[in-house]
């Protein structure tokens, strides 16, 4: 991790670890980090524990909610063939791009090469009301218990106000952008859709 940190020329990193069965933290790790040892001789961001205090755009990453979501509701299956050659599409009036053009392409070949133009097609499919459904069930509309200075329920009820946009803005972008969450929320979200199904209790 500290030598991608340096190779990217990045501010911060995390890293976790989970058991989607059971919800365990194996690992988890940041930079920077510092020495408890000489825990009062380093800065505060330092000691920030980043994994369940910091927020962060999770971009393509919820592309794997909306397959989920798209799945559970039985409006495309695995093998389901979408077409994405045009390398765009306009929906809203937005103009919705891929980085690089592709033909036809299944269900599970737009997670794995994170189509933006298939995530829009699923979306479409999915539709505003069930897409808003699942995204409550799990991390994006709880209240957050986390006390650190970092968050609280400012955040929580800003958080519901970006779920609503979310998915109301379903047809008109990816999702990429319209929310935010910790690592730690991110992880638990997707182990919950992907391990048992069930909430994974978490802070």
């Amino acid at each position: 991790m500290s030598n991608n940190v340096v190779e990217w020329k990045a501010k911060a990193a995390v890293a976790i670890m989970m058991n989607p069965m059971t919800g365990e933290i194996l690992a988890m790790a940041n930079r920077p980090t510092y020495n408890p040892n000489f825990a009062g001789k380093s800065p505060d961001y330092a000691r920030r524990n980043r994994a369940i205090t910091d927020l962060y755009e999770p971009g393509s990453t919820l592309k794997t909610i909306l397959a989920a979501a798209a799945l559970e509701e039985g409006v495309a299956g695995y093998n389901d063939v979408f077409d994405v050659s045009k390398g765009y599409i306009i929906v809203g009036g937005k103009l919705i791009r891929d980085t690089h053009k592709h033909k036809t392409i299944t269900f599970k070949e737009i997670i794995q090469i994170s189509s933006n133009v298939g995530a829009v097609q699923i979306g479409l499919k999915l539709g505003k009301k069930k897409y808003l459904q699942l995204l409550k069930k799990i991390w994006f509309w709880r209240k957050n218990r986390n006390r650190f200075p970092w968050r609280g329920e400012r955040h929580s009820q800003e958080n519901r106000r970006l779920v609503r946009h979310f998915a109301g803005s379903l047809i008109n972008r990816t999702g990429n952008r319209s929310n935010a969450f910790t690592g730690f929320e991110g992880i638990c979200s997707n182990c919950k859709r992907w391990g048992t199904g069930e909430a994974i209790s978490c802070i």
